[in-house]
């Protein structure tokens, strides 16, 4: 086979793999964001990575322990422990969302095991 076509087939390749995980990402969020119920997630660290930096949460739902990462949005939760909602499929804990945006009062104390179905207050 000619050296262009093997690169023109590894294109195409390459197109529809990046198409399937926009879409597999696209759907996982839809998902998230219609079936998500709520958990605390805490801080426990940060990495950099070629991408920026990225904070490092765990969080616990159904009597088992998850962690994530997710960069930061407007503003640096880096620089202490924090405790923020984390948006969590119930079929799947691994598709989750910390929500920068949604850090935990401190009359919370804990999350249900099953997650809250809407933001408490």
């Amino acid at each position: 086979m000619e050296h262009g076509k093997l690169e023109a087939i590894g294109s195409i390749l390459l197109f529809i793999i990046v198409l399937i995980w926009v879409g597999v990402v696209i759907k996982n969020r839809v998902i998230l964001n219609k079936e998500g119920v709520y958990s605390i997630g805490t801080t426990i660290g940060s990495h950099s990575t070629s991408k920026g930096v990225y904070v490092d949460y765990a969080f616990s739902f159904k009597g088992l322990n998850y962690t994530g990462s997710r960069q930061p949005e407007s503003f640096n939760p880096i620089r202490s422990k924090g405790r923020y909602l984390v948006l969590v499929h119930p079929k799947d804990p691994t598709i989750n969302r910390i929500l920068w945006d949604q850090p935990v009062p401190d009359h919370i104390t804990e999350a249900p095991p099953d997650g809250w179905s809407e933001i408490p207050k």
